[in-house]
């Protein structure tokens, strides 16, 4: 745990709440040590980040219409995150970032939610404990 001065410290240097919050994910805790309410709740977070990608997604479209200048090219960069995440095709998402035609983007957000979106097959996790030692 955080004694007093880290706090202060990390408070005086941004969001106390955001740098506790990557200090100790930075600490890389393993799920054992979290309670099993912690557990269930890192567990729907993640059973549910499809969703509310695409939700985020489709305000970034909506957004993206409305934007010039420098904030424009911001939600591109963006938009390829989300891209990604959503397990869009590599190839559609050079298309569409070479274009950079948002009727594309439009197209991708119907795709999700009409349930149609190609989408490439999740990365398969490393072995447990399959490392040299």
């Amino acid at each position: 745990m955080f004694t007093k001065s880290e706090t202060f410290e990390v408070s005086r240097a941004g969001s106390p709440k955001s740098s506790m919050f990557s200090r100790t994910l930075s600490q890389g805790r393993e799920m054992s040590e979290y309670s099993d309410y912690q557990r269930k709740v890192i567990k729907r977070y993640y059973d549910n980040r499809e969703e509310g990608d695409e939700q985020r997604f489709a305000e970034l479209v909506s957004n993206l219409y409305l934007a010039e200048g420098k904030k424009r090219s911001k939600l591109w960069e963006q938009a390829e995150t989300y891209l990604t995440r959503m397990r869009v095709p590599p190839s559609r998402i050079s298309h569409i970032l070479q274009k950079q035609d948002v009727a594309l983007l439009a197209e991708i957000v119907t795709e999700a939610q009409k349930g149609t979106l190609q989408r490439v097959p999740p990365p398969r996790p490393e072995s447990a404990g399959g490392g040299a030692g």
